[in-house]
């Protein structure tokens, strides 16, 4: 049942992040859906570990502006954000 519970809470906290990510990346004109995959640090201590992020051709020449937001936003830097034209 602990286990259960823990990775209810890791997918809630994701969809919270990546909800939030996607409102902030609409907020400068990128469209795009993302997913973000939580774990535990060695501490124990919830934090995001990696971002997928998909985005329209259009938005192809803003991804630079697009990993800065995500890094400012949420810590992920871009050796674990994961790009993906849709």
């Amino acid at each position: 049942m602990e286990a259960q519970n823990r990775q209810t809470t890791l997918n809630a906290m994701g969809a919270a992040v990546a909800s939030a990510l996607e409102q902030r990346a609409s907020e400068i004109g990128i469209e795009c859906t993302v997913l973000v995959t939580m774990a535990t640090d060695e501490d124990g201590l919830l934090q995001t570990d990696h971002v997928t992020v998909f985005y329209r051709k259009k938005d192809a020449a803003r991804l630079a502006e697009l990993q800065e937001l995500i890094l400012k936003e949420s810590g992920v830097p871009a050796d674990r954000q994961e790009l993906i034209e849709k």
